[in-house]
């Protein structure tokens, strides 16, 4: 006599001889929503009772390495130096204040592009230029001062001599 087994938690009641394939599914019926997904479309099969074997428990041990985290260098985004330029080259000295502008454009775009070192040197160079700006904005009006003192007070003085010596004329008799 042929000894018969039952395969694990199938829950089925029929059984099969040792070797003996089960026989394939059939569907009862098909709905049309549910072609192509694979599922059963009798509604009693989810809830039918489980017969059989009770379901094995396995308890998994999950082991979690810590990976290393990356490390952030935040640097500090310089000052805009635009607008000042923009003003130094308006009211100081367009000269020293063009290049100071397209050097603070350029500093800006390389703090956009991450490169620090490059816009930090950019950036000192706009400010050096804005420091000559007002340095020569400065000895220019000191110098237009001067020269404006002097200029007048000679024709003043000419003036006062051309007067003088009018008056002097003037006033002798023949």
């Amino acid at each position: 006599m042929e000894s018969r087994s039952e395969p694990e938690g199938t829950g089925s009641s029929e059984r099969y001889m040792a070797g003996d394939q089960p026989p394939a599914y059939e569907p009862r019926g098909q709905n049309p929503l549910h072609v192509g997904y694979d599922q059963p479309t009798d509604p009693r099969v989810y809830n039918s009772p489980q017969y059989g074997l009770p379901m094995q428990t396995t308890t998994n041990t999950v082991i979690q390495v810590q990976q290393p985290q990356p490390i952030i260098i935040a640097h500090t985004r310089g000052s805009d130096l635009t607008v000042p330029a923009i003003c130094v080259c308006w009211y100081c000295c367009f000269i020293t204040g063009i290049p100071a502008i397209i050097l603070a454009m350029r500093a800006q775009s390389l703090y956009d592009q991450g490169n620090i070192t490059e816009a930090e040197r950019n950036q000192r160079w706009t400010r050096n230029l804005m420091v000559a700006s007002v340095i020569i904005h400065v000895v220019v009006w000191v110098i237009a001062v001067l020269l404006y003192v002097y200029v007048f007070t000679r024709i003043v003085a000419t003036a006062e001599d051309t007067f003088d010596n009018l008056y002097t004329t003037t006033l002798k008799p023949w």
